[in-house]
């Protein structure tokens, strides 16, 4: 088995934005090096200033190097059937399969990342940049921050990893069921491991802990390992710079799951979520009284002084609904505010008519919503009043006595709603999926 051991040096630190100026690549055939390549790339752009300072490639040093295209032949040779070993190997990976796609090649290699092999090589140390790594482990580096002199270090950095867990302790880290094949080097290898086969929120967190993403999952385990397998998206690669942490909620409850996380990203706006923003419903059906006493309907915009009965995203959605609204239930148009030639019914028998008809075309305004729980002896409630969905709790049939919704106020988990999940909870009380609802009166 060959290992190709390669850095790069780029014009930019995305590989969606930036190009590689510069490669090399050690071959490696798990005793020594047994092959070497390097080269300058034209990447057709000036360089930013940094990327000058820190690598000392200049623009000029460019002009005659070779477009990626004139080397990617002699490239994917050296590259092909090998296993591909970089230092956060995301990285360069992401960079060179950018460089190959664009010209119809095919890469899918098994990578290794000697930031995970060094971290199980060496546990204790604080730091696994490969800088801070030569350092501590006495490796020269002549030339850091150029593609030659920074895979001769990985590679040397690769001997002392053999040396100490041994050639087969390095290839059990390759395959697609490894989690150091796919995940970033910053989380510990048992990550996946340590996570639910469950339904629930969950949080990836930088350094600082603060949440870059929060998403909900019916499975929080297969989604996480789908986030890091699947595809090269730019969300990926910001991810495996990014993620130290996942942390998690468990909910048991899909609905309960959509209304913690829609909270939640409202709360702390991660910035990887920003793509994701859902569009917002912004129209209501409301109910009021005319100058004459008429009870009748009415669509409007929202404007978060009422609660309404239903939420649409537009307006035409809303007053079709009205429309179906009064042909199934016999009323005139003018109930809802439109022309008609038929005339109200007298003022009492409208009204008495309007009460029932809503009661039936109308979700509970206060209603208990209960699922099955984390285990089997437990249950998950959402309380609903004046239509929104006020918090959630989770309830052990054999240690608590619940006799009344005050009890299950004393363990409610307050949810700060929003537009969204107001929408949500009076649609899904229609369909509720799993969920039993129980009605409970003003």
């Amino acid at each position: 088995m060959l290992y190709a051991i390669t850095d790069i040096e780029t014009t930019g630190g995305r590989a969606e934005q930036g190009s590689i100026t510069e490669i090399a690549i050690l071959l490696h055939d798990g005793e020594k090096v047994v092959d070497a390549y390097q080269t300058l790339i034209n990447p057709e752009k000036r360089l930013p200033p940094f990327v000058v300072q820190l690598t000392g490639i200049t623009d000029a040093m460019l002009k005659r190097a070779p477009v990626f295209e004139d080397v990617a032949d002699e490239i994917y040779d050296l590259l092909k059937d090998t296993v591909f070993v970089a230092h956060n190997v995301s990285f360069d990976f992401n960079f060179i399969k950018q460089e190959f796609n664009a010209i119809g090649y095919a890469w899918t290699p098994q990578r290794l990342c000697t930031i995970r092999l060094a971290r199980k090589a060496f546990p204790n140390m604080t730091r696994y940049g490969l800088d801070n790594l030569c350092r501590e482990l006495n490796i020269t580096n002549a030339s850091a921050h150029r593609a030659m002199g920074d895979t001769k270090a990985t590679a040397e950095l690769f001997d002392k990893v053999i040396e100490e867990i041994g050639l087969d302790g390095v290839n059990a880290m390759l395959g697609r069921g490894s989690a150091e094949a796919y995940l970033p080097h910053h989380l510990p290898e048992d990550t996946i491991d340590k996570l639910p086969k469950a339904t629930g929120v969950y949080y990836m967190r930088d350094n600082k802990g603060t949440p870059i993403y929060i998403g909900k999952a019916k499975n929080i385990r297969k989604r996480i390992k789908e986030h890091f397998q699947n595809g090269e998206t730019e969300k990926k690669i910001s991810f495996s710079n990014e993620v130290h942490h996942i942390d998690y909620v468990e909910t048991s409850s899909e609905l309960v799951a959509f209304l913690l996380e829609d909270q939640e990203i409202r709360l702390h706006a991660p910035k990887h979520n920003a793509a994701q923003k859902k569009k917002r419903p912004k129209v209501g059906l409301f109910q009021f009284e005319d100058q004459q006493g008429y009870l009748r309907l009415m669509a409007a915009q929202l404007s978060g002084q009422k609660t309404p009965l239903r939420i649409f995203p537009t307006l035409p959605q809303a007053n079709k609904w009205l429309v179906k609204f009064c042909s199934y239930h016999g009323f005139s148009l003018k109930a809802i505010g439109m022309f008609s030639e038929e005339e109200l019914t007298s003022l009492e028998e409208h009204n008495e008519r309007m009460v029932a008809a809503m009661k039936t075309a109308f979700n509970p305004q206060h209603a208990i919503l209960t699922h099955r729980g984390r285990d089997s002896s437990e249950f998950v409630f959402v309380l609903v009043e004046d239509g929104l969905p006020k918090g959630y709790g989770f309830i052990n049939e054999h240690i608590d006595t619940i006799s009344s919704v005050d009890d299950l106020k004393d363990r409610l988990i307050p949810l700060n709603t929003s537009e969204l999940s107001a929408g949500f909870i009076q649609h899904f009380m229609d369909a509720p999926q799993g969920h039993r609802v129980k009605s409970l009166t003003s």
